[in-house]
């Protein structure tokens, strides 16, 4: 066996633009550091002296093997005699392939390269030029020779080649179209199958290619519940030198099928009190991806101004808003609008005067609206404390609290103070001048007496009035006077002067309590005379006369 401390280096096939660089470099490092020992020849088609090593190339059908720094030495397949002389001198290999490779390719990698035509043999056949492909059955062993004359060392690759096709895994959201490719096949022996539900998505593959189906557009079904859909796809691959002995390979194209997304508000539905701060409103996916890309609106179905970029949104007035959601990885055809309608609940309120007035003894009752609950503190003067329609019976000012609460839980809370107004009991004196009347329980009276009346203060609140009435007379007065002319008598009456120029007249005139005095004024002033008693008669006669008491 070959104890060669070298192995098989294997590069995808996507790294093949560095691959003469790479692996030069890597098999010289590895040539010069570690110098491994030559192993000669085990191979059934060379001389002992021949070196000899082992490429083994499973696993992987499209590795590439590459050889230790080496010099050529003995023969290999007897005298060829169809290669010049001097006898060349021979290198050997071990060729195990993968199952899925159908040939190889041999060449020279490294090192000054023989002079004139150079060839390789498989198992000591028909000589083929370096560089080309040779198609080979099974996974052998195939024993490699290659003789030229000369000894300088070089450093010899081995290319399996592939003969089974190979097609990505894709990924695709439902109703989504997506590119399906094969390549190394020839197109026109391309088929393609629904494995998945046994043909019934052969119809969601349209052919794009010019020559063959080795493109074809997937569009996704929507609500079909698979997680992915396979296709079994064939044709025969592009290996030229082979291409006769070749049957077609086949390989599974699995798309894997990403369900549309959903949105679920948060709150939902997206409800807000007035005076809740912040007002936050957010959208939670069904289906959880980075690559969401979201876009918040002011109006239905994704009109109005853009509010927000983000998965949550803090909004200020209630109305229609819209999310926009577009995967970013799939691109437009994910894009799908969710609505919902925004209700920001105003305060709740009794919606009562704050400035309430009840009678001493009076019960004041509300009927509130039914939009809300209330829960009225305890307190003895209220009929009720979570009824809509409460009566208040206060004995003092008292101060009611209250908790409202509307349909969606948003809660307010409310001072009712009442204030109570007395009935006060009032006394009074009343005066009329006799001959008058006034209103009194109900009728206008004119006695004296005491009367009782009920009445409303300007709270509406009833009052007793007492009334004591007092009727005051009315006078008839007269200012009298005879005298005589010229004496100088007069008297002045309600600011008017009598005298004997004038004797006569009437004053009205208020009495202390206001009622009307009739003075009637007469003055009279008796002449003066200047009389003569004559008597003429005889002495002794015994005439005599008194006047004034005097006797004459």
């Amino acid at each position: 066996m070959n104890n060669d401390f070298f192995k098989i280096i294997t590069f995808k096939k996507a790294y093949s633009i560095f691959k003469d660089f790479m692996r030069v470099c890597i098999f010289l490092l590895f040539s010069f550091i570690f110098n491994p020992l030559e192993s000669y020849s085990q191979s059934p088609y060379c001389d002992d002296d021949v070196p000899f090593h082992v490429a083994d190339l499973t696993g992987v059908p499209d590795s590439i093997y590459l050889s230790p720094y080496h010099a050529r030495d003995s023969f290999c397949c007897g005298v060829d005699t169809l290669v010049e002389i001097p006898p060349p001198r021979c290198t050997s290999f071990e060729v195990t392939l993968d199952e899925d490779a159908v040939g190889l390719a041999f060449d020279i990698e490294f090192g000054a390269a023989p002079s004139g035509a150079l060839y390789y043999q498989v198992d000591c056949g028909p000589i083929i030029p370096v560089g080309e492909a040779i198609c080979l059955p099974g996974v052998g062993p195939h024993y490699i020779t290659f003789c030229k004359p000369g000894s300088n060392k070089n450093i010899y690759s081995i290319t399996s080649i592939e003969g089974n096709i190979t097609t990505p895994e894709s990924e695709i959201r439902e109703g989504c179209e997506t590119t399906l490719a094969i390549q190394g096949v020839i197109d026109t022996t391309i088929t393609w199958v629904d494995i998945t539900a046994g043909g019934l998505y052969n119809d969601n593959l349209v052919c794009i290619s010019v020559t063959g189906c080795d493109s074809l557009e997937f569009v996704a079904p929507v609500n079909s519940g698979l997680p992915y859909i396979d296709y079994n796809v064939c044709g025969i691959p592009m290996a030229d030198f082979c291409t006769d002995n070749l049957l077609p390979v086949c390989d599974t194209a699995r798309v894997y099928i990403r369900p549309n997304f959903t949105l679920e508000f948060n709150p939902n539905p997206p409800i807000f009190c007035e005076l809740d701060a912040p007002k936050i409103m957010s959208v939670i996916p069904n289906i959880y991806s980075e690559d969401y890309v979201y876009t918040w609106t002011f109006g239905p179905n994704g009109t109005g101004p853009v509010m927000g970029t983000d998965t949550f949104l803090e909004v200020f007035v209630g109305g229609d808003y819209s999310v926009i959601v577009e995967d970013s990885a799939f691109g437009e055809c994910t894009r799908d609008t969710f609505e919902t309608s925004v209700i920001i609940s105003p305060v709740p309120t009794l919606g009562i005067d704050q400035n309430l007035v009840i009678c001493e003894g009076d019960t004041l009752g509300f009927s509130f609206s039914t939009d809300y609950t209330y829960e009225w503190d305890l307190d003895p003067t209220i009929s009720c404390t979570d009824c809509i329609n409460p009566n208040f019976y206060p004995i003092t000012n008292t101060t009611y609290s209250v908790t409202i609460t509307d349909q969606y839980d948003c809660t307010a809370s409310e001072l009712v103070p009442i204030t109570v107004q007395s009935s006060p009991i009032i006394n009074r004196d009343s005066s009329l001048c006799s001959g008058e009347s006034t209103f009194l329980e109900g009728v206008n009276q004119n006695m004296p007496g005491i009367y009782y009346d009920t009445l409303q203060t300007y709270l509406g609140c009833d009052s007793v009035l007492i009334t004591n009435l007092i009727i005051d007379p009315i006078y008839a007065l007269t200012e009298t006077y005879e005298g005589c002319s010229t004496d100088g008598y007069e008297v002045t009456v309600n600011g008017v002067l009598y005298n004997e120029s004038n004797p006569t007249g009437v004053e009205n005139m208020l009495t202390g309590e206001g009622c009307d005095s009739i003075v009637t004024i007469t003055l009279v002033y008796h002449p003066i005379y200047d009389l003569t008693e004559r008597y003429e008669g005889c002495s002794t006669d015994g005439y005599e006369v008194t006047v004034n008491g005097v006797l004459y």
